[in-house]
């Protein structure tokens, strides 16, 4: 009897530590304390408005998983640390905002396929992921792109090849 109180006591303990102790992985600890005592600062935004425009072109069930602002992550402040690549920012406010990320690694180059649920060609051929710094498209990796303070990031979701959110064409 003391044998079974005993491996239900472990077992119970097992039960309470999986839900209350915060276990995360080196990289997601050092990523989330270092954005949380870092003085410098970026802001980061993630918008599909120009899918709200064209959403005849999507499948019924991606429409109603659209917010209805365009916007998955409004203008949002964070952290920045040293060396840190707009992908690191974009995976870490990812995870902090329980947004959806698909990607690919080429070797040290990220390609975003997805986020949110609105994935590369969903609303036509020439439709995907595209990020400005500072109100500019970058032609380089989002984990080439080494940012610097004051920075501002803006995922933007292009239903033409980007043609639809050159400055000023998305506001």
């Amino acid at each position: 009897m003391k044998k079974i109180l005993l491996a239900l006591a472990v077992i119970l303990a097992i039960i309470l530590a999986v839900f209350f102790i915060d276990i995360r992985t080196p990289e997601k600890y050092y990523l989330s304390s270092q954005n949380e005592a870092s003085h410098s600062k970026i802001v980061l935004s993630i918008s599909c408005k120009t899918v709200l425009e064209n959403s005849d072109k999507l499948d019924d069930s991606l429409k109603s998983k659209l917010p209805p602002d365009g916007m998955i992550l409004p203008k949002t402040e964070y952290g920045l640390v040293d060396g840190q690549t707009v992908f690191d920012v974009l995976r870490h406010a990812a995870e902090k905002g329980n947004i959806k990320l698909e990607y690919k690694n080429y070797g040290r180059f990220v390609y975003i396929q997805g986020i949110n649920g609105l994935k590369e060609k969903s609303c036509g051929q020439l439709s995907g992921w595209l990020y400005k710094v500072n109100g500019e498209i970058m032609s380089v990796s989002c984990s080439d792109y080494v940012l610097k303070p004051g920075d501002n990031v803006e995922w933007v979701y292009s239903c033409d090849m980007g043609k639809d959110v050159q400055s000023g064409a998305e506001q």
